[in-house]
């Protein structure tokens, strides 16, 4: 009984759930082994989607190298942080990453500083590679987040609905058992059991939906970058109404703020004034960039019909400078030959040549008779 998980509303038990599994003599735990096939799986799915988007798929393999590698750094150290007091005469145990402990807070921000970074040094857009790689994360999340179920960590407080766990005392830490766990303790078999909320589960179910409204809304992003900022905001609601309900909340040192909530609220915040403001910045330039399409259309049209409209006055202008224009070879300036004289000229000739006949004829005396 004492590996044993149980959901009794849903007539489920579980009798032989092992935390840790032996490969050669090794023994590795369950939850570290899903952790790390999340990793490999985000990996794996971040560069499908990049050779599906056209992109470079070595650099995103790099990338993701570089995230995991400090987002574990970072997972530790926010862990050890919110601890202090339990590694500061053991500091040898800080890096003791098989004895347990991780903020996942502190892997994320680690990790997107990381690629901020790699962009900049790459001279690649940082809006775009977050778009990309935060699929692949959340796809690690969902997977890795099953560890939980193995460690039995991370559940809530008491829970008697149709998704209730059951869960042996003996196998939980007593730091994690709260007074109303306590008032319904269920006893089998002269074993002692609580009844809390599957906290992994909820954000399992959380997590696949926000994958897949992600994976649809990837064509319909209004702006480069809205799906990394959708997703920050998405997980942090999830996370701060699940972390409300765990019973191993991290908090600040000596105080009674929890981190991952305080954390969670201000990415909501901060992802929400982002989206409506870029969404905004980008509905303007939309707009001003239709209205310069719109005029230079107006201009185009404008232009169109004027060339239709202008070849009658073009030949019509030929026709009449060619009409006044002198044929070839000759000269303009040259004054007319006689053998050009028109016929109006040849007339009024003759007509003042007959008047002088007469006129001599009348001045002539008549001959001797």
């Amino acid at each position: 009984m004492e590996m044993s998980i149980g959901f009794p509303r849903l007539g489920l038990e579980l009798s032989n759930v092992g935390k840790i599994i032996s490969i050669s003599g090794f023994e590795i735990t369950f939850s570290g082994l899903l952790i790390a096939a999340g990793m490999l799986a985000g990996v794996w799915f971040t560069v499908l989607m990049a050779k599906r988007t056209n992109q470079n798929q070595n650099s995103y393999l790099a990338a993701m190298i570089l995230e995991i590698v400090f987002g574990v750094i970072g997972a530790r150290l926010l862990y050890v942080f919110c601890n202090w007091d339990s590694y500061r005469e053991n500091t040898e145990q800080i890096w003791n990453l098989r004895g347990g402990g991780a903020a996942i807070y502190g892997g994320l921000l680690a990790g997107i500083i990381v690629l901020y970074l790699y962009c900049r040094i790459k001279d690649m857009s940082f809006d775009k590679m977050a778009d990309t790689t935060c699929m692949g994360l959340l796809l690690g999340q969902i997977i890795g987040r099953w560890g939980d179920f193995f460690s039995r960590t991370g559940f809530g407080g008491f829970c008697d609905y149709l998704l209730s766990m059951r869960l042996p005392v003996s196998v939980v830490n007593p730091g994690e058992i709260t007074e109303a766990m306590q008032n319904h303790l269920v006893t089998i078999q002269q074993e002692e059991f609580i009844l809390v909320h599957p906290a992994f589960f909820y954000e399992f179910l959380w997590n696949l939906l926000l994958l897949g409204f992600l994976s649809w809304y990837r064509r319909r992003k209004r702006f480069e970058g809205e799906l990394f900022w959708i997703y920050l905001t998405g997980y942090g609601v999830g996370r701060a109404w699940i972390e409300y309900l765990r019973t191993d909340k991290l908090y600040w040192p000596n105080t009674e703020i929890p981190v991952s909530l305080v954390l969670s609220v201000g990415i909501v915040v901060l992802g929400i004034l982002v989206i409506i403001t870029r969404r905004t910045m980008t509905r303007k330039r939309m707009e001003v960039l239709k209205k310069r399409r719109e005029t230079l259309e107006a201009i185009e049209n404008q232009e169109n019909q004027e060339k239709e409209e202008m070849p009658d006055f073009w030949n019509l202008d030929h026709r009449v400078k060619t009409k006044e224009t002198p044929q070839e070879g000759e000269n303009a300036n040259e004054e007319p030959r006689v053998n050009d004289v028109t016929q109006g000229d040849r007339e009024e000739e003759g007509d003042s040549g007959s008047e002088d006949q007469k006129q001599r004829g009348s001045d002539e005396e008549p001959p001797a008779q």
